[in-house]
């Protein structure tokens, strides 16, 4: 955090400033500070809307939905947000893109318990499970469970359930494998340090 504070006293080009935005922004929700990420992801926005990068531009919609959402802005504030981002990785064709903002849209109507736009999101989602993490998995199987209950199928809901369960599970198995080898790491390069 600090790193990318220090950044932005430098001479950055508008790209690199909106990029150190962003991370600054990610930062501040994974920290629960969402109104600070909400301040630096309109910053970034309006840095690529003056560039003209809509990757990145799709990328900040995306993050500035699930801020807003935190921050209980107006329904069609939060969804404009994430269809921006949608429409944005449509007309480029990003098919791994576009699975992000998807989720998070349908997750945002099931919260709202608006069923019914939530099941036509992950309908549309499941157009894309071929370019699908391990995490997506996770999400879209755990949006499925929601649904299923919400009808009262209970043997569908277990099934959608019990595949959310194995994809988490995945996750952390992944996430522990990564922390293990960096501890590895770290330990290795305290030893060259002190010799």
């Amino acid at each position: 955090k600090k790193y990318y504070h220090a950044l932005l006293n430098y001479t950055l080009s508008q790209e690199q400033e909106a990029q150190t935005l962003n991370n600054l922004a990610i930062i501040a929700i994974e920290e629960n500070e969402y109104k600070q990420a909400a301040t630096y992801l309109s910053k970034a926005r309006e840095l690529y809307l003056k560039i003209g990068d809509k990757n990145d531009l799709a990328r900040i919609y995306s993050n500035l939905g699930s801020a807003l959402e935190h921050l209980d802005f107006p329904e069609d504030t939060v969804v404009s947000c994430y269809a921006k981002s949608i429409s944005l990785r449509t007309e480029l064709q990003d098919s791994v893109g576009i699975i992000a903002p998807l989720l998070n849209l349908a997750g945002f109507y099931l919260k709202l318990a608006n069923h019914k736009n939530a099941e036509l999101i992950v309908n549309q989602i499941h157009l894309y499970k071929k370019h699908f993490k391990t995490q997506d998995f996770a999400t879209f199987y755990y949006l499925n469970t929601l649904l299923a209950e919400h009808k009262k199928n209970y043997a569908a809901a277990l099934e959608f359930y019990k595949l959310y369960h194995l994809y988490t599970d995945t996750v952390q198995q992944i996430e522990n494998a990564w922390l293990s080898t960096k501890a590895e790491s770290d330990i290795e390069l305290e030893k060259k340090e002190s010799h």
